[in-house]
């Protein structure tokens, strides 16, 4: 999927009323998943991704958190109410399921604990 696409369909998913805001929201949302994933999983992730959002997941740090955490860094660096920013996240998430491999999904699922399951609901994954 083009980076163009998906932030479209960020944007539709979010309903966000501009690309910048649904960009913004990708950047933070994968920019968190980074953070949270280990190994090489982030440059596998990145490696399917458009070529524009790779950097978002090259955090270089790999940390054990859960999911209100991770609600709480996307909300901090979208500059949103956690509210908001999990419901914006829940969006990047479907399209990234779209985007990438089942069995990058189910790579990056295997990583997170039982508490993510609700970034994943309503996705084919």
């Amino acid at each position: 999927m083009k980076a163009d696409q998906f932030l479209k369909e960020v944007k539709n998913r979010g309903q966000f009323s501009s690309k910048d805001q649904a960009m913004q929201a990708t950047r933070a949302t994968l920019a968190v998943l980074g953070e949270r994933l280990f190994g090489g999983e982030p440059k596998n992730l990145a490696a399917q991704l458009p070529q524009e959002f790779r950097s978002f997941l090259e955090s270089g740090s790999s940390e054990s958190f859960d999911i209100d955490e991770f609600f709480e860094r996307v909300s901090s660096k979208e500059g949103t109410d956690v509210s908001e920013a999990s419901e914006h996240a829940k969006a990047v998430i479907s399209v990234l399921c779209d985007a990438v491999t089942k069995g990058e999904i189910d790579d990056i699922r295997s990583q997170l604990p039982k508490d993510f399951d609700i970034l994943f609901e309503g996705t084919k994954h």
